[in-house]
């Protein structure tokens, strides 16, 4: 591909990451959003924001949310998640060398249209971040041991502190790394004190900058709520995402990943990569130690955004080797990229369309139907439903204010507006309701709200 035409597309193909994550952006802010909106609102120094040890406390993140402040206009809290997002798609392509071209297009073009990447890149919290922070630390690492530029030593040092600060995932990416270098110093310079002081050249500070995070920061840290989970689900239900394979067939998304895994090691080993020998780092070895040695009690799909990201820069290797083969083999690419990319769009579209949810639509629905200036709130779900209120008040018609009752302030008549939340699609709540004071609610509309995992609130109102 001559390099006029390779620059064309590679513009092409980030302006098109960053449009899908800006339509995506643009919708309804979500609970995780608010929540750490509020945890950035409700601090009144910058170092109260930075000791408040709660895992939906994105420190970067939070303190861009402070530095915005309160604003209708929710895609300008989301403008760092997109240009993280978009700026990983860019760095692949950049930094990839020429003779990798094709390779880095295949990689680039899985992530810049991965519904992951995409979801969690277009939302005001740390992960897309911590996602561009981990794929810049391995170049800079990787240059680091084949070129020795002097510029791939600070780029990491700054890379490891920024990935820290966006969010704890990152530590994948840097254990990872941490391995691949002791593997790395032997290779380029075996046992020698020339490896050891290289190596710690590269580590001591990042090292000493995790030792901090980990003490003054995760250490004591307060998780927020979460559901039982299986380990091999959320793995299942993250191999689905990644792929666009229905959640039905979430043991077929893994196996598939796990095949196109075991091809690119291979393949990578077969070519004499060092590269390899990362790769089954960052995919099994650190998320599973980690896993081992943390025993998360809440686990989500999102906290496999690094490995995601890592295994589309694989895949992309398997889908280069084969459009450099004969007819059927470039064939077999071009369909691999075509059967992902459809099967992806649905779920960007319906993202992109439909957002998280239909909370503001909530409280206009009750603004509309209450005859006063206040609305009186309660629900049977504290924290969601208050902290969801809390800030889509702010959507009220000028003169209407909201006013949430936690369930022990309520007064013997019950609340004029009761919210039953649902975590479970599909749940038939009954026409009418009885509170346990007899108080008789009467229902009156369901909304959906949430992101990829979505929850139902269904609005009564006290009768008479």
């Amino acid at each position: 591909m001559p390099p006029r035409q390779a620059a064309v597309l590679g513009v092409s193909l980030v302006v098109a990451a960053a449009l899908v994550r800006l339509a995506v952006a643009s919708n309804e802010f979500w609970l995780d959003e608010i929540w750490s909106l509020f945890i950035a609102m409700d601090r009144d120094t910058v170092g109260r924001i930075l000791a408040a040890r709660n895992d939906n406390n994105h420190l970067l993140n939070t303190l861009y949310l402070r530095a915005i402040g309160l604003t209708d206009t929710w895609i300008v809290y989301r403008l760092l998640a997109v240009a993280c997002g978009t700026a990983t798609v860019a760095l692949v392509l950049a930094c990839e060398p020429a003779a990798r071209r094709v390779e880095a297009f295949a990689a680039a073009t899985l992530m810049a249209f991965s519904y992951p990447l995409v979801l969690y890149s277009a939302e005001a919290r740390g992960y897309g971040p911590a996602v561009f922070c981990a794929v810049a630390s391995f170049y800079a690492v990787e240059r680091y041991w084949t070129t020795a530029r002097r510029g791939a030593l600070p780029a990491f040092w700054i890379a490891v502190a920024v990935g820290l600060l966006s969010h704890a995932t990152y530590l994948q990416a840097y254990l990872a790394l941490l391995a691949w270098s002791l593997i790395r110093a032997v290779q380029v310079h075996g046992v020698s004190g020339r490896a050891l002081g290289r190596l710690a050249a590269l580590h001591a500070l990042p090292l000493a900058m995790v030792a901090a995070f980990y003490q003054f920061f995760l250490r004591g840290m307060i998780l927020g709520g979460g559901q039982p989970y299986r380990t091999l689900d959320v793995l299942r239900e993250t191999a689905a995402y990644a792929t666009g394979i229905s959640q039905a067939f979430g043991s077929v998304a893994l196996l598939l990943i796990a095949t196109v895994a075991v091809a690119g090691v291979g393949l990578l080993w077969r070519q004499g990569s060092p590269r390899w020998s990362f790769f089954v780092l960052v995919l099994a070895f650190a998320p599973a130690t980690l896993l081992i040695l943390t025993r998360p009690p809440i686990l989500y799909f999102r906290y496999f955004l690094v490995p995601v990201a890592f295994f589309c820069l694989l895949a992309g290797d398997v889908l280069g080797w084969l459009a450099r083969r004969a007819a059927p083999a470039r064939l077999a690419a071009a369909a691999g990229v075509g059967l992902y990319l459809a099967a992806q769009t649905p779920a960007l579209y319906e993202l992109a369309t439909t957002g998280r949810g239909g909370c503001v639509a909530a409280v206009q629905f009750m603004a509309a139907r209450t005859a006063g200036d206040e609305i009186v709130v309660g629900s049977d779900e504290e924290f969601r439903s208050q902290l969801m209120l809390w800030y889509f008040a702010r959507f009220l018609p000028p003169g209407k204010q909201l006013r949430y009752l936690a369930q022990p302030q309520w007064p013997a008549t019950g609340p004029e507006w009761l919210v039953l939340h649902d975590l479970t699609p599909g749940v038939e709540r009954p026409t009418g309701y009885q509170d346990g004071r007899g108080n008789r609610f009467d229902r009156m509309a369901v909304f959906e709200c949430g992101g990829a995992r979505r929850w139902y609130w269904t609005l009564y109102r006290r009768a008479g």
